[in-house]
Order: structure tokens, then sequence, then C-alpha cells
């Protein structure tokens, strides 16, 4: 039995709202509005560390950060603490090379540790004194086979790029928008021009774009356009924009206060957007005419959101639901019905899931700490119990737990005071109130629960 080919498209940095079809934001995303009625759109995909490098890790190997040691951004001073991937990790790439699969992976990786040898033909340092961009080493890259990647690199307009076998100074500079230039190697691979795979074997294919990631400037100027005659306004437009909460939650994220941020970058992170969803609609096409729409399991996902203005925030790492809240839409033509699982997921779920949805759910490592949340998509049968945790690190440690109804969080700071967040995400979508001490029974509740988690995965947060 030949397994389905598998198809993972996540830009960074992409907010699940604002896509166009979900109703909140007057973005231009057609393809992905297609796209999502013929699939399963999963309401409730958490990014349990919503930061580039930990999400990554944890969608490859379904292991915790604590576990993995990827507990913030690879790059010079958090590699000297083993802030990496590890090449002893049993990845979802690992799992299907050895089932048979090409594997292939195009665009960001920032898994790796930077090598100041590398440092002429990568990046360089960036403002803050610190290298961030990394080249991979061919025994770094778990299984896959297929290489056309970088480390982390955010000259969208200007990306460089390793193939395959390339030595570091061996680097590419295609002079192309990355999304653009991403999209024409995905193509190229989905219709196996040159032979770059063996058409007797399945393939998984990663196309991990930057964008719509800042620097929010660097898109083409013909998709922010389509934005022009709209106010920031009525780009934003939600009811939690501008809306600053005191306490804890602005002493630990004070670095994301938007201050007019999200009202100068609103166009352009559309913008981009928009360019994300016409070249998605390119590999959509490329699908249909290698003939293989019915044998191939398509993902459109990100690795965490941007709050773009909610709570007067931009970027990631809160628990809000733009920065928590992830898209995980799959089409599977035969197997997966259109529907919108409310079943929560976390990135940790991912390897798993992506496993069961594959047929191969016996594949699945024991390593593995992630759920497979698959049933919900091809049965329709719900789990109700399901939940994911969200890790928080910086003046607060923070630990929290997202179930269908609530998104509760615990923060304690080094003198072990301790406050709580509750939402009802039910009747309070855009968590403009705090129930925590409306709710105390509630938060007791879920504070029992979130602990009882923790310890099933071995986290003595409180230590």
């Amino acid at each position: 039995m030949k397994h389905p080919n598998i198809i993972m498209v996540f830009p960074d940095q992409l907010q699940h709202d604002a896509l166009h079809f979900r109703g909140k934001m007057p973005s231009v995303t057609p393809n992905l509005d297609a796209f999502a009625r013929e699939s399963a759109v999963m309401e409730n995909c958490m990014s349990n560390h919503p930061i580039c490098s930990p999400f990554r890790a944890m969608m490859l190997t379904s292991r915790y950060g604590i576990h993995t040691g990827v507990v913030g951004n690879c790059r010079t001073g958090t590699r000297e603490h083993g802030c990496y991937l590890k090449k002893s990790e049993v990845c979802l790439t690992d799992v299907l090379r050895e089932c048979g699969y090409d594997v292939g992976y195009i665009g960001k990786w920032h898994l790796d540790p930077p090598e100041v040898s590398h440092l002429p033909f990568t990046e360089g340092y960036r403002e803050d004194g610190k290298i961030w961009d990394s080249y991979t080493l061919p025994q770094r890259r778990h299984g896959i086979n297929f290489w056309h990647g970088y480390g982390c690199c955010d000259h969208h307009k200007e990306p460089h790029y390793w193939h395959n076998e390339a030595k570091p100074e061996e680097v590419i500079h295609p002079g192309k928008w990355s999304v653009e230039h991403e999209t024409d190697v995905a193509v190229d691979y989905i219709l196996n021009r040159d032979g770059v795979r063996d058409e007797e074997n399945p393939f998984m294919l990663f196309v991990a774009h930057n964008p719509p990631h800042p620097p929010y400037d660097e898109v083409p100027e013909k998709y922010a356009e389509l934005y022009k005659d709209k106010t920031p306004e009525e780009l934003l437009a939600s009811p939690c924009y501008h809306v600053w909460e005191e306490g804890a939650a602005a002493e630990m994220f004070s670095g994301n206060r938007s201050n007019g941020t999200a009202e100068r970058a609103v166009r352009d992170y559309l913008g981009a957007l928009t360019g994300v969803d016409e070249n998605f609609g390119r590999i959509l096409q490329a699908i249909e005419d290698k003939g293989i729409h019915d044998d191939t399991i398509v993902i459109f996902t990100s690795d965490h959101g941007d709050l773009m203005g909610s709570h007067d925030m931009t970027g990631k790492g809160p628990w809000y639901r733009d920065s928590f809240n992830i898209p995980f839409i799959v089409r599977y033509p035969g197997k997966v019905a259109p529907s919108n699982p409310r079943t929560v997921m976390g990135a940790v779920d991912m390897m798993p899931t992506i496993l069961g949805l594959a047929g191969l759910e016996e594949k699945i490592p024991h390593t593995a700490e992630g759920r497979n949340r698959s049933g919900c998509m091809l049965t329709g049968v719900e789990d109700e119990e399901a939940d994911a945790l969200y890790f928080g690190f910086g003046r607060y440690r923070a630990r929290g737990l997202k179930t269908g109804k609530y998104t509760f969080v615990s923060l304690q700071n080094y003198a072990d005071d301790e406050t709580f967040v509750l939402y009802d995400d039910e009747k309070d979508y855009y968590q403009l109130e705090d129930i925590s001490e409306k709710e105390p029974g509630v938060t007791a509740l879920l504070k029992e629960r979130l602990e009882k988690r923790l310890a099933e995965i071995g986290d003595n947060w409180r230590d």
C-alpha cells in the first residue's frame, strides 16, 4: 500500500483570524478561503510556546521544549545553553524516511546553532549583536533528502538558501521575494522536474515561508497596495484592538507593546498574507497538474500568530488568542470531510496527528509526548477532554492550559508570588475580561488540572 503524499505549508507569524474566511479581518485570501471549504479547519490548534524555534522543535519531535532544550529562539546567546535541535532527537522527518518517504524541506529552518566560521555566508550579526542565521549541516537534517533552506534570515526581498549538498560558501541569492522563490522550488519538486525525487515513493514536502513575519515592509508593493484605501482601524477591526491590561501580563510582555506598530504595519502584514495566498494557489495548482489531488494530504498552518494590535500588542509570545491560536487546515480528499473540529490540539500533537492521517499511527515513536488528534478529522468524533499546554518564559514563569472552553494561565515570579488569568473563550472570544477572581471555583479546578498535566510530562516548573 502506498501511503499518501503530504504537503505542509507554514508561513511564519500568521494570525489565524487574519484569514479572510474567518470573518474577522478584511484580508484578501481567495485561495485559502476555497481550500478551507474543502478541508477540516481545526478551531483550537494552539502553538504551545508561541515563538519560532520552540514551535518548530515541538512540531518535528512531538516533545516539549523543556526536554529538547529548545525553550527560546536558536541564536548565539542561547546556543551555549543547548537551545537547538539535537541530532539525537527522533523527528517526523526521520520516521517518514524510515517509512519510505522522500522528504523535502524548503525555506526557514531556525533550529540549528549558528557557527561563527559560517558568518561570511549568512545574514551576519544583527543589531542586537547576535547571530541568528545558520547553515544546516547535511548530518543535522533528520532524514530530509531534498533541502533548499536557510537558518533564520529576515531579508524577505533578498533571501539566501543552501541547496542540497551545497557547502556554506555555495550560498544562493535568487533575487526574488522569498515566498515567490520558495514556491518556484516547491512547484518544481511537486511536478518532479529533473527527477528530484523517486516517483515510486510517497513524499512529504515542507514549505516554510518567513513572511508575514517582520520586517513587515519587506513585501512586494502590489500586495500592500490592495489595502491602501482602508484605514488601520478598518483593517485591524477587533474589539480587543488597543485594549491594554495592566498587571503581570503587561510586565511579562512589555516588549510587545504596539506603540503604533500595528497601525503602521497592518497594510504590509495583510499584503504579505495575500502574497502567501497567491503562491499557495500555485502549489495547489501544481498538485492538480501532477494528477495527485486525491493522493495528497495538504496542511496549512503557522508556528504562531501575531497580535497585530490586539490588546495593544504586536508580535508573539503571549497567551492571547491572536498569538496562541494558529491555523491547522487539512485537506485529504475522500478521507477528511469539510468540517470545523473543536478538539483542542497543540504543536506537540502535530507529528502524531500527521502520522495518524497518513495511516502510520503504529510508527509514532515512543518518545512522542503529543497525542494523535486525527480522529476528529477522519471520523468526526470529537475529543472533548483534549487540551493544550502553554509555556512562557521571562520576568514571570508562565504555564497555562487551553481547554475547549477556557484559557487558563498561572504566572509565578521568582519571589514565588502567583497570579492567575482565566478567560471564557466561548462567551468572550476576544478575551476582554479576566474572570479568574470572579470564578474562583473554575480557577481552582483548572489549576489542579494544569498541575496534573505538568506532572505527567515531568515539568517541575516551580523549582
